[in-house]
């Protein structure tokens, strides 16, 4: 599998449900979200389901359903995008686990 997959199934574990590769440079990632949004057609019980395939250089969301932009520099950039509310609530507990430990 791509190395780059790998860091990102191991750095964000706690903020999805589930991580599936599809291929080599593609995978599906299964988010709890806390987002409301009626673009979201793909979307039951708060599960948003994200199809990415990573290309040298960019993120590119596959999901056919969703708009706005495709393609993303990082993958940061995509959950910023689809799930912000849940990413930085992701981003808060991450720094307060941090800040804890440092005390």
């Amino acid at each position: 599998m791509n190395e780059e997959l790998k860091i990102i199934e191991k750095e964000y574990k706690h903020f999805y449900e589930k991580f599936e590769y599809i291929n080599e440079n593609t995978f599906c990632i299964h988010i709890k979200i806390d987002e409301i949004e009626d673009n979201f057609s793909n979307l039951k019980e708060n599960n948003l389901n994200l199809y990415i395939k990573f290309h040298c250089d960019f993120f590119e969301v596959l999901n056919q359903n969703l708009i706005g932009e495709k393609k993303f520099d990082c993958i940061e950039q995509v959950f910023n995008t689809y799930c912000p509310i849940s990413f930085k609530k992701f981003i808060m507990q991450k720094i307060k686990c941090k800040l804890n430990s440092n005390l």
